[in-house]
């Protein structure tokens, strides 16, 4: 009787202990990234970008077994330098700001996919340096860009591209 009520009493309080270190570091996180994202906004101003939006919202279409699905996205920043339109997505930590990091490559295609822009400008914060990167297979030509030899290689690039996208938000969905 009592060794069972102390039992159960135990791990009713390991699992509130535990639950109160996830809240304590989802908050930690959630401030972290209040503040990344503040750094990211002077960086940008500093290296000659101008910031039209924050937190702007934006959606793409994907047909799925015949019927339209929209996914929403959020980025962080769109800024513009020299005439040209890009996200912003501020990174904070040591894995998340790099490219060969899958969530965060996958994040730069679907914005590119959703925001229709010239590119993704990834902000690092703690090195305090930007990465531009240009989306060349959703441009219609211009400086810069890749060619192709056929045009049948533009359909397979978004295929991928949507691909990640997909993967992406599924993987967010999970997540929340």
């Amino acid at each position: 009787g009592l060794a069972l009520v102390l039992a159960a009493a135990l791990v009713l309080a390991v699992f509130a202990l535990r639950g109160a270190a996830r809240s304590r570091r989802a908050v930690v996180r959630a401030r972290r990234a209040v503040a990344g994202e503040a750094a990211g906004a002077t960086l940008l101003e500093a290296h000659g970008y101008e910031i039209l939006g924050a937190q702007v919202a934006a959606s793409y279409p994907l047909v799925v077994d015949g019927a339209e699905a929209r996914f929403g996205v959020r980025a962080d920043y769109i800024v513009s330098r020299d005439g040209r339109r890009l996200v912003a997505e501020v990174k904070t930590g040591a894995v998340a700001p790099r490219l060969d990091h899958a969530p965060t490559r996958r994040q730069v295609l679907e914005y590119g996919v959703a925001f229709g822009c010239d590119g993704v400008v990834l902000v690092d914060v703690e090195a305090a340096a930007l990465h531009e990167i240009a989306l060349p297979w959703l441009a219609d030509g211009g400086g810069g860009r890749v060619a192709t030899s056929t045009s049948a290689r533009r359909p397979v690039a978004l295929a991928f591209v949507f691909a990640g996208a997909l993967a992406l938000g599924t993987l967010v969905a999970a997540l929340r």
